[in-house]
């Protein structure tokens, strides 16, 4: 136990233990994706002197969602309830990093502006389910993201990450896990297998993988210590695996 309550460095911030809260799905927030009270009492009962709490995922684009309730930095109405939650943390002394995420095929039109169709990468079907007014439901089938499209989500994220940086938070994760939608343009099995060369680059009319170009992008921009968080999916329902491949976090700086 002594190594677990031993201090670390994490880029630019020194903890006092290595005791991390992970990012855990509540689906609390209000009306418009808006945290609110509820989210920065439950954030600062898990805070502790020196410690690293990183947040929920948080909808970094409104095509983004996948769960009712989620929370959102994808507009500037929603910088002020995380405010109250980065300020609950910090009274205690602590840090909070934001995660920010895209659903991708994990959606229902329910969750979608104007009941549209989920996006990602291909139209190839999820077949699991999305949380909504109706509760669990499937997921809607996606369409397939056009390359002007791509370039407006990676605005999203960048704009997102600095509302994040206005709302106080001390770095940003971004979710590239899960079955999500950077997830789902690294999967073979989930994206044409013709779309997957180098970053910038396309044939056949397929999107290019975004993730290490919306990293440094996002982190130029932002100005926030960036932490990307890849590993293993659980998109197995329709009985397609993902590569076996360990789960990691490291900081790009």
């Amino acid at each position: 136990m002594s190594k677990l309550h031993s201090s670390i460095k994490v880029g630019p911030y020194e903890f006092s233990h290595r005791v991390v809260l992970a990012p855990l799905t509540r689906m609390r927030a209000e009306e418009d994706a808006r945290p609110g009270q509820l989210m920065a009492e439950y954030y600062a009962q898990r805070t502790s002197e020196g410690g690293l709490l990183i947040g929920e995922a948080t909808i970094a684009a409104p095509n983004g969602n996948g769960y009712l309730g989620a929370p959102g930095l994808y507009d500037d109405s929603q910088i002020a309830g995380w405010k109250r939650v980065t300020d609950a943390v910090h009274a205690k002394g602590g840090r909070i990093f934001l995660q920010l995420y895209h659903a991708g095929r994990q959606s229902n039109s329910q969750l979608q502006p104007g009941g549209a169709q989920p996006v990602a990468p291909s139209a190839v079907p999820h077949g699991g389910v999305a949380y909504t007014e109706a509760g669990w439901v499937p997921n809607t089938p996606s369409r397939a993201l056009t390359i002007p499209e791509i370039a407006d989500l990676v605005e999203s994220f960048r704009t997102a990450a600095i509302r994040g940086k206005q709302a106080g938070f001390d770095g940003v994760e971004l979710h590239a896990a899960n079955g999500y939608l950077f997830d789902q343009f690294a999967l073979a099995d989930r994206s044409d297998s013709s779309c997957h060369i180098g970053v910038g680059q396309r044939t056949r009319g397929c999107a290019p993988r975004p993730k290490r170009h919306l990293g440094r992008y996002v982190r130029q921009q932002s100005g926030r210590s960036l932490y990307l968080r890849s590993g293993g999916t659980g998109e197995t329902e329709s009985g397609l695996r993902a590569p076996d491949r360990a789960a990691r976090a490291w900081q790009r700086r």
